[in-house]
């Protein structure tokens, strides 16, 4: 339209190589869920969500082993018990994110059994 200016685009802070599969809100907080790890603007957040997913895979074996969107899964069990729900979830076509999941679930099995 004339004598209109032009809308200035938001540039994401994530990296093109880097979308996000789950965005979480905490109390405030924003932190998303990508390739098992949870990144967060509040380090100390971050920290306690990294913690919490680790004791949580230690614990059950973390999601099924046939689950179409293990990040989801994860999140969605997450963030509530940090006060927190899903505020979007990107589906991963990714095959290496099911691979993230599985390495840790072996790693765990490892741990408790070495060779």
């Amino acid at each position: 339209m004339p004598g209109t200016a032009p809308v200035a685009r938001r540039r994401s802070v994530l990296p093109s190589s880097e979308k996000v599969a789950v965005l979480v809100r905490i109390l405030g907080h924003k932190a998303i869920l990508r390739d098992g790890q949870w990144r967060s603007a509040n380090q100390d957040l971050e920290r306690r969500l990294n913690h919490a997913t680790e004791e949580w895979i230690s614990r059950t074996g973390g999601p099924p082993l046939n689950d179409p969107d293990p990040e989801r899964t994860v999140a969605r069990y997450i963030a509530p018990l940090f006060g927190g729900k899903v505020a979007l979830s990107v589906s991963s076509r990714n095959p290496a994110t099911r691979q993230t999941y599985l390495e840790r679930r072996q790693m765990e099995l490892f741990a408790r059994n070495p060779i």
